[in-house]
């Protein structure tokens, strides 16, 4: 462990490993699924966590996988193969 290492605060620590956790999700996520969204999420936790707002680059981050995931369970849940648009108003 580096000597800076020994200085980080916990909440430092944390926002570091929940954009490694996001970045991981985002880079392995299905080529088909559209995660536009999350890459937003994940830049701004980028941008909050270069200017040391550690709690709310843990938010971000967090916001991210989330919004991941949801894509995913969206895009496996399609009925048939058809868009969930075509059921509404049907």
């Amino acid at each position: 462990m580096s000597l800076f290492g020994l200085f980080k605060s916990k909440a430092q620590k944390q926002a570091e490993m929940d954009i490694a956790n996001a970045r991981f999700k985002l880079q392995n996520v299905d080529s088909g699924i559209k995660v536009s969204g999350a890459e937003d999420l994940l830049a701004q936790a980028e941008y909050a966590f270069e200017n040391k707002n550690w709690k709310d680059a843990s938010i971000l981050a967090n916001k991210c996988v989330v919004s991941i995931q949801f894509a995913e369970k969206l895009s496996y849940s399609k009925p048939w193969g058809y868009n969930i648009g075509d059921w509404v108003g049907k």
